[in-house]
């Protein structure tokens, strides 16, 4: 794939921004701060609230929490994620020394590392306590389009944000992470540090470059 370049400066931030389309479709964009030593490094996917299934309310979001857990382990901070309406972000934080693992960490996570029953159990409390968290602090707009999508999309009247996370089985949610997560051009990952761009687009080519996204489109928006 070729270079694309779109750089600005800021004097106050000493920061540029460039950009690469990989061969598959895989969109890659650095924003570089020359002076740190912290790399951070996020892929937005098409998946989320608003396209979730019939009766599979927020299993995009338990499936964030389980593509997260694949490769993380529950106690480490250098891994988050948020699923929103529109779309979800994988996150890894770290620094010069160690981005590349990073990089590794988005590639089996877009390449689809299996899940585990015992994972899917570990997770689905979790997202279901998100629900009680938010609605605590006022913050449920996020669990109102996904309550919104099943009753507009689907014609549910009997809408369950708990009780579809708690029925979803494993092989179903797995399924769902296949066909909708990963889609051809629709994937961009941002790489934001201290790093050079040649360092950045070389490894995303050799990390990323191969994965073969299977996903298909989430639902049109007029479904």
């Amino acid at each position: 794939a070729a270079f694309g370049q779109g750089c600005k400066q800021s004097a106050a931030t000493s920061s540029a921004v460039s950009a690469m389309t990989l061969s598959n479709g895989i969109r890659v964009v650095f924003v570089s701060f020359s002076a740190s030593t912290n790399v951070s490094i996020f892929t937005f996917l098409p998946l989320g609230l608003a396209t979730d299934g019939s009766g599979q309310a927020q299993w995009s979001h338990l499936i964030e929490h389980l593509v997260i857990r694949s490769t993380v382990p529950a106690d480490s901070a250098q891994a988050n994620a948020e699923t929103l309406p529109d779309h979800m972000r994988l996150d890894f934080y770290g620094h010069t020394g160690n981005w590349q693992e990073g990089v590794s960490h988005h590639r089996r996570w877009l390449e689809g590392v299996p899940f585990t029953e015992a994972s899917l159990a570990r997770e689905k409390p979790k997202v279901t306590a998100e629900c009680d968290f938010t609605a605590r602090n006022l913050a449920t707009h996020k669990f109102a389009v996904a309550a919104w999508s099943q009753g507009f999309r689907h014609g549910r009247t009997n809408i369950a944000l708990k009780g579809d996370v708690t029925r979803a089985r494993l092989a179903d949610v797995q399924r769902l992470r296949d066909e909708r997560l990963a889609v051809s051009n629709r994937v961009t990952v941002c790489v934001v540090g201290g790093l050079a761009p040649e360092q950045v687009f070389a490894e995303a080519e050799k990390q990323l470059g191969e994965v073969r996204l299977t996903g298909k489109p989430p639902l049109s928006s007029r479904e």
